[in-house]
């Protein structure tokens, strides 16, 4: 039997809920920060290895082997510590994803940092991703106190009763069928909590969020009705962002420029972006969109 359209037990879906939605969130912020830039190297080299390493180790390697004369973006492990002055990375190796260690051919490779700190991103990731999860479900209850702001109580005999009453409520049906015996009067107690409506606070406070990680992450964003108001915040905002960007651009471009400069690599990087032109739909695709799951001719 197909339960596509089934709406889940609120129990269930609660419980489910407390974890997808802080996986949202921290699902887009890893996809925003791993897509930042894009790159222009050879083959063998990975994005997704070389930015996952960067975002949860703060750093990653380009290489060539020592073993296959290839060029590689990995994770790495300094063999012989940090170097005592400025704590640079000693004899490093790189690690593929079964562990395995990779020689790099005498020192024919650079260290790329995401941040001028050198501190992994995600710290900002998680920290963004969970207050926007604590702010989300801070909307989700105060929305659902608006429907029915009520507590129930009763004594133990009538647990299940109180149980039943509480799901119907869930599950916004309109009436609730009761024994006729049962006297609701004496068994349970209504008590109004008369909750505030302020979905349209937390909601701004959610974009609020969301914003500062993308201010940290270097995506400047246009500004919002109530920025508008104030020219010197826009820009104070903006120029956060772009200092941000710059700084993550600059960490990434400099090195591979040095690794050009002492071998035969050969690659660049940019900011990831994409005229909004290329997204636009036309006539003829709104007509093709309006005729899916409809009648055929």
């Amino acid at each position: 039997m197909n339960n596509i359209n089934k709406i889940p037990d609120p129990r269930v879906f609660q419980k489910i809920a407390n974890q997808r939605i802080y996986a949202y969130f921290l699902t887009l912020f890893i996809r925003i920060w791993m897509a930042t830039f894009k790159y222009k190297w050879p083959n063998t080299c990975r994005q997704f290895n070389f930015e996952r390493a960067i975002m949860y180790e703060g750093r990653a390697m380009i290489f060539k082997s020592a073993e296959t004369k290839e060029w590689y973006s990995l994770p790495f492990v300094a063999q012989g510590g940090i170097s005592k002055i400025y704590g640079d990375p000693v004899d490093p190796a790189g690690v593929g994803v079964m562990d395995i260690r990779i020689q790099p051919k005498d020192d024919e490779y650079v260290i790329v940092y995401d941040n001028i700190s050198r501190l992994p991103p995600i710290y900002t990731i998680e920290t963004a991703a969970y207050q926007c999860y604590e702010i989300y479900m801070t909307y989700r209850y105060n929305l659902k106190h608006q429907r029915k702001p009520m507590l129930l109580a009763g004594p133990r005999n009538t647990h299940l009763t109180e149980e039943e009453i509480g799901l119907a409520i869930d599950n916004n049906e309109f009436y609730i069928k009761i024994n006729p015996k049962f006297d609701i009067d004496k068994s349970f107690k209504v008590l109004d909590l008369k909750v505030p409506y302020i979905g349209n606070n937390l909601l701004t406070d959610l974009n609020g969020v969301i914003g500062k990680f993308l201010e940290a992450a270097g995506c400047v964003t246009g500004p919002s009705k109530a920025e508008r108001m104030n020219n010197g915040e826009i820009y104070s905002n903006e120029r956060a962002a772009r200092l941000m960007l710059a700084d993550r651009l600059n960490m990434r471009r400099e090195a591979l420029e040095d690794l050009a400069s002492r071998t035969d690599f050969k690659g660049t990087v940019e900011i990831n972006d994409c005229p909004t032109e290329d997204f636009a739909i036309s006539n003829e695709d709104i007509e093709t969109l309006a005729k899916i799951g409809g009648e055929e001719e």
